[in-house]
């Protein structure tokens, strides 16, 4: 029997190799690869992988990378070699790269490029020039020189010598040397044109030679040579026009072909068991130890299950096992056995849509062992061989799977959204029996069925019968949705809708389990269970979504495990039991194994974790979807994939973990090879080659970053450090990106010695220990000849100046740490507040055309809730941004002269809307007529902050209440306002209340869902001081608090300069009068006030009084509130834009209306603009001036332009109107130089006065003007045809006298008559030219 397991064992293990499924990780530029062409690969002495890319040798330590430069302009030529990039590591200082003619340097003890790679050759006794480089797998060099010598650097001794006078052929010849080989002590050396001698490397004599391309055709392989030795064998790769790999028989001592193919082999390597891997341009091929078992893989397998086809260029096997590719474009490809022990079986392979969701629920096998996958897209049928799979059958496409279960008889039941199907065979059976969860087994062919909404069900296979088990009315609706149930205690335990309960077979009796009473085994943290298990220990595993519970009804006792106790996430989906009587787990993020050890006095729970390294999907795994085959793998399904692992191939034992320290760090700044910090230069070699460390008495702030290279698994590398001299025992640390930190802060003069360990997730800490010794020096007051002079001046004198000096030193180092800790807060927020502006922006942009074009009012609401939480996260994001600028910049005030009552009704209107929702009694208490200058956006944040937080901390049902009367600050002198928020909430501490205004405080009465950043109130703190006022807080814990500020009444702004006055030469009527129509006595005052030193003011305390006043004297400009008694705003400016008389004149609008409908109705009567309040006084200025400015451009058009284009002279449609009509009346009587004022006001229907006031606003020109203007412009078309002569045309637009009008034509153009032809032909040229 033995025998018989020991040969089925070999038959398992023959062939794994080639048969071996193999999913690569992708380590790419997002990974920190400095780029994604890789060149070659190798590993140093101390472990790190050695990436060349082009122009960069980038240094991977399994979580990140350390990159040095490579100098192009600093290489040693080598003439001989013309082939690719070839790494060779020769020690911890010296990694050569050589390509296509060149050689470079690389000293990784100093992580430095070496720019004078000549004077290292010199140093080992290499003068000659080199026409090409190699190293043997005993790391000796081989170095042919131009002249033809073969030299020998031997390892060992590092010695160099002359192996060869000269080579057969030297550099130059046809037939030069490829690559050279060392295998049981004799010197392989390989030439292009195939032959290669062998020389014993002790007596340097020739023992044979042969040619390694005997048999087959002659001059395809001449390109490339690359040899890699075996096992007491070589392998040989040939490129040319095709491509063969040959193997050396040691016996029969010839050169066999193994493949050969029409396309170049790349690379090759061998794994740690003497497999062979070998890359190309389409695809690997990978052979065991024997070469007899080959197999071609086109395409490349990734971790996430995506499938690629890419060129590999070359290929390095690790010390670890680990199998690494370089591609050509895309970055490094890494694969080991015991990494992805989790086979990821995508949704890529899916027969599905490309944007169509996919939910993995279950599985079940058929008789022939064909494996069924569940969906909530329906049934398929995977194959392992393939990797494919396929719709099991059209009638179940589609269909929403719970469950399924499989029989004796090899039918498989589902259950599904739809009902019960039966699959037997090839016949599927339908049972419209509802929605349905999940079954569990009987007897023979009795199942109990746990439905969505009709409880609990018994099913007859036989009879197709389905009986609904009963249960009380009391019960019904607690009992009528059930996920799963399982067998205990000869009991039935399941999962409802109201958690667990039990069913009495016997009695058929419910009963819920009532967690108030006193069962310890449900003495659980959390009630929401998810999934159950009875193993067969008899232990009951309960799965919740926050931790993972055992119940031993033996020894009746509970155990609980959450992450802190070693399990890998809290929300548990499924729980499996294994042949081996282990546990799997799955969970939303990642999967644990524990095995149970019956130990004495009491069970031990050990728990191994797998993680996305080892391949676990990256989604959460689904409820209740694991299953164990017949073969002993275990499937677990989750969204978009489920994960297949071969059980018999987890194990424990990997290898020793040998860390490596990666970074040095003095008061958080990295310490490179060769800088220096404070005069003192720590480092001569990278961190990971150096021993020690010797460092200045004020350099005692240290981290020591440290990397296991654990490639298999990084984020499950452990580690345990301990400093000799300060830490009496070992500190234990693991960290998700894998690299473990030691910081160590104030240490005193004196060695240390840093010790650090590491181990995986076996915790196995048998691995190499490194040492770091650390010296920290004196200061200069503790030297020997100090000493001895503090002795002569006394003890107390010594006593008191090295005190003195420690500890201003100490205040110092702390100073500059607070320093170091405030600018990495303030540049965190800031970061994090510029990256969310723009993903808020493009949330509220779109927010805003949807809510103008959305009619449905449910769902206007909801947008318009999320548009207003978007927005509150918008304006905590500025929060953000002005703490910034605040600490590090300063603000300044922008005063608005406001109405206190307005402002704050506005502020507090969006909690208002929140309010009642809460049940809180919100309240606003303010005088109506409360004018003051305020900075109106720092005003609202400070009220802003002290409503949210009021809000925060009060309960449902309490009360807010913002009071704002007038007061006197505390000097007992100055007016102000009083601004108080007071609350019914949680209170503060008395001992938190002096802290509340400092930044980044955080008082004690935070509770999980009320956190803040701690620096609101700071905010409001400095913004009330800025505003010259001061701020107060009383508070008693569980009464609620009350914020109080107070702002003077006496801040003014400073008259901004781009508001003072201009000299107006477009003018000649004197000063711009301005109409003000405001019904609030003080803020028309205030206008007045700051508009009379620019303009002439017109008064009107309602609409009907400002229409008669500009129907009276005819202002520049009106300036109107909407809101006013009688006649509104709104009605004013349409009044007086449908006037004839005063269409022209310019309406600015005021209101503290900020909504869009109100703009709109504005711009509907044709307001010029539109202003809210309250405003900056400035800008309101700027906008008149504006405006006057544009109607003065148009009379200025109308004066300067030939041809008059109403349109382009006026503002409004019936002015157009009246401006065409006056054209038309003036050109009809042309001819006429009798046409008077008189005829032209009785041609236009209006009086001549009106007239005259109209024509003046619109064009600058009194009526006798205009017409002289439209006569002139007239002639000066005529005069541009050259058509008839100036006196004729004198005469067609009414001037009798030619002097006359060559006298008006020259004061209108600057021109004579004679001369303007060629004058506008000269500016037609001119304008063309330009």
């Amino acid at each position: 029997m033995r025998v018989l397991f020991i040969l089925l064992l070999l038959l398992i293990t023959h062939g794994s190799f080639a048969q071996q499924f193999r999913a690569y990780t992708p380590i790419e530029s997002s990974n920190g690869l400095s780029e994604s062409s890789v060149r070659s690969i190798n590993q140093l002495p101390d472990g790190r992988i050695a990436v060349v890319t082009v122009g960069m040798v980038n240094l991977y330590n399994g979580t990140s990378f350390q990159y040095i430069h490579i100098n192009d302009e600093h290489t040693y030529p080598l003439i001989g070699y013309i082939g690719f990039h070839h790494v060779y590591v020769e020690n911890e200082n010296h990694l050569w790269i050589k390509t296509r003619g060149k050689l470079m340097l690389i000293n990784p003890g100093t992580e430095r490029y070496e720019e004078h790679p000549e004077k290292v050759l010199a140093s080992m006794g290499i003068h000659e020039p080199l026409s090409d480089f190699f190293m043997d797998a005993g790391k000796n060099l081989w170095l042919i020189t131009v002249s033809g010598k073969l030299l020998y650097r031997a390892s060992a001794s590092n010695k160099t010598t002359t192996f060869l006078s000269r080579v057969m052929s030297p550099a130059g010849s046809s037939d030069p040397i490829y690559d050279v080989a060392v295998t049981d002590g004799n010197l392989h050396v390989f030439y292009r044109s195939g032959l290669v001698v062998v020389y014993d490397v002790v007596t340097k004599k020739e023992i044979s030679r042969q040619n390694t391309l005997e048999g087959l055709t002659s001059g395809a392989y001449m390109n490339t040579l690359y040899v890699v030795q075996g096992n007491h064998t070589l392998y040989l790769l040939r490129n040319g026009k095709r491509g063969v790999m040959l193997v050396y028989n040691d016996k029969q001592r010839k050169w066999e072909k193994v493949i050969e193919t029409d396309y170049w082999l790349n690379s090759l390597a061998t794994g740690p068991g003497g497999e062979v891997v070998i890359c190309c341009r389409k695809g690997l091929w990978t052979m065991d130890n024997t070469l007899k078992e080959q197999r071609f893989s086109p395409t490349l397998h990734l971790v996430d299950g995506t499938l690629i086809n890419i060129e590999v260029s070359n290929l390095f096997f690790d010390a670890q096992g680990g199998l690494w590719l370089g591609t050509l474009n895309k970055g490094l490809l890494y694969f080991h056995p015991d990494r992805f022990r989790f086979r990821n079986i995508g949704k890529s392979l899916f027969p599905l849509q490309e944007n169509q969701e996919l939910y993995i629920t279950s599985f079940a096998e058929d008789k022939a062992g064909g494996l069924l996958v569940g969906t909530d897209q329906g049934i398929f049928r995977y194959s392992d061989k393939e990797e494919t799979l396929t719709l099991f059958a059209p009638v179940l496409k589609g269909v929403n799977c719970k469950s399924m279960l499989s029989d004796q008889q090899g039918n498989i039941l589902v259950c599904t959204s739809e009902g019960l199907f039966i699959i037997s065979g090839t016949k599927i059976s339908r049972y419209a029996f509802g929605n349905l969860n999940s079954l569990l087994k009987i007897a023979e062919g009795r199942y109990y069925i746990c439905t969505e909404n009709n409880g609990l069900a018994e099913f007859n296979i036989y009879s197709g019968k389905l009986t609904s088990i009963p249960i009380k009315n009391a019960d019904r609706d607690k009992l009528s949705s059930i996920r799963q149930m399982v067998w205990y205690q000869g009991s039935l335990l399941g999962i409802s809708n109201s958690g667990l309960f039990t069913y009495n077979t016997h009695t058929n009796e419910f009963k819920l389990i009532n967690y108030q009473q006193n069962f310890r085994m449900f003495h659980h943290n959390n009630h929401q269970y998810n999934c159950l298990l009875a193993d067969s220990r008899g232990l009951l595993w309960f799965g919740t979504q926050d931790g993972l519970n055992v119940w031993d009804g033996r020894k009746q006792k509970l155990r609980s495990f959450h992450t802190e106790d070693g399990l890998v996430n809290n929300a548990i989906q499924s729980i499996t039991e294994d042949d081996q009587k282990s546990i799997w787990v799955s969970t939303a993020n990642g999967v644990s194994r524990v095995r149970v050890l019956d130990s004495i006095p009491e069970r031990q729970f050990n728990f191994m974790n797998f993680n996305h390294y080892d391949g676990v999907i990256n989604n959460e795994f689904a409820q209740g979807a694991s299953y164990m085959t017949r073969n002993g793998s275990l499937l677990l399904g989750g969204i978009d994939g489920f994960n297949k692992v071969d059980l018999r191939r987890i194990f424990d034992a990997r290898k020793n973990l040998d860390p490596i320290f990666v970074d040095f760090q003095v008061f958080g700044q990295s310490i490179k090879p060769g800088d220096f910090y404070n005069g003192n230069k720590i480092l001569k070699r990278s961190i990971t080659t150096s021993t020690a460390v010797i460092l200045n008495h004020n350099q005692n702030f240290l981290t020591l970053a440290f990397s296991a290279l654990n490639y298999i698994n990084p984020s499950q590398s452990y580690y345990q450090y301990f400093l000799d001299g300060v830490d009496d025992n070992w500190h234990e640390t693991a960290t998700t990106d894998g690299i473990g930190r030691a910081t160590y802060t104030n240490l005193a003069p004196g060695s240390y010695q840093l010790k650090v360990r590491a181990a995986d997730n076996s915790r196995n800490w048998g691995g190499k220990t490194i040492t770091l010794k650390i010296t920290i020096l004196p200061p200069w007051w503790k030297t020997t000849f100090m000493l001895a002079l503090y002795w002569i001046a006394g003890i107390g004198f010594i006593y008191f100046t090295i005190l003195w000096i420690v500890r201003k030193s100490k205040a110092k180092q702390l100073k500059l740490q607070q320093q170091k800790l405030d600018e990495m807060k303030f540049s965190f927020f800031t970061n994090i507040s510029h990256e969310l502006r723009t993903p808020l922006t493009l949330i509220l942009s779109p927010l805003e055309v949807i809510l103008e074009k959305v009619g449905d009012a449910p769902l206007k609401s909801q947008l318009t809730g999320i548009y207003r939480n978007a927005q509150s996260l918008l304006n905590l994001v500025n929060q953000l941004l002005k703490f910034r600028r605040l600490e590090l910049n300063g603000e300044i005030l922008h005063l608005n002269y406001a109405n206190a009552d307005l402002l704050t009704a506005n502020l507090c209107r969006p909690f208002q809307e929140i309010a009642p929702g809460r049940g809180i009694s919100f309240q606003r208490i303010c005088p109506q007529e409360l004018w003051l200058f305020l900075d109106q956006e720092k005003f609202g944040m400070i009220l802003n902050n002290l409503l949210s937080n009021a809000f925060k901390f009060t309960p449902d049902g309490g009360a807010i209440t913002l009071t704002i009367e007038n007061t006197l600050l505390p000097d007992r002198l100055t007016p102000a306002i009083s601004v108080s928020v007071a609350d019914t909430g949680s209170g503060i501490p008395e001992v938190d209340l002096p802290k509340v205004f400092n930044r980044f405080f955080q008082g004690g009465n935070q509770g999980a869902t009320n956190t803040g950043s701690g620096i609101g109130l700071h905010l409001v703190q400095e913004y009330v001081q800025l505003h010259h006022g001061t701020i107060d807080v009383k508070s008693e814990p569980g009464k609620g608090s009350v914020f109080t500020f107070s702002i003077p009444l006496n801040l003014e702004p400073l008259l901004s300069e781009t508001i003072k006055q201009e000299p107006d030469i477009s003018r000649t009527t004197g000063r711009i009068s301005i109409l003000i129509a405001e019904d609030n006595d003080e803020f028309r005052k205030f206008l007045e006030e700051q508009l009379i030193q620019l303009y002439d003011v017109i008064l009107a305390a309602d609409g009907k009084e400002a229409h008669d006043l500009v129907l009276k004297q005819s202002p520049d400009l009106i300036i109107s509130d909407i809101m006013m008694p009688g006649m509104s705003g709104i009605g004013l400016c349409s009044s007086l834009k449908k006037d004839i008389r005063t269409s022209h004149i310019p309406v600015i609008l005021l209101t503290a209306l900020t909504s869009d409908e109100s703009q709109y109705e504005g711009y509907q009567v044709r307001a010029d603009a539109y202003v809210t309040k309250p405003f900056n006084i400035n800008i309101l200025t700027v906008r008149i001036r504006n405006l006057i400015e544009q109607q003065e451009q148009r009379k200025q058009l109308f004066k300067t332009a030939i041809v008059i284009q109403p349109s382009m002279v006026t503002a409004s449609e019936i002015d157009q109107k009246l401006i065409k009509r006056a054209l038309d009346c003036v050109e009809k009587k042309l001819s006429d130089s009798t046409y008077s004022v008189e005829e032209f006001s009785s041609d236009m229907n209006m009086e001549r006065s009106g007239l005259y006031r109209k024509l003046v606003s619109i064009t600058g020109q009194t009526p006798s003007v205009f017409i002289r203007s439209v006569r002139l412009k007239k002639a000066a078309q005529l005069l541009a045809l050259r058509e008839i002569s100036v006196a004729e045309i004198a005469d067609r637009v009414g001037f009798s006298n030619p002097a006359y009008f060559s006298k008006c034509f020259q004061e209108e153009f600057d021109v004579k008559p004679s001369h303007y032809a060629d004058h506008h032909a000269a500016s037609n040229e001119a304008s063309q030219i330009n």
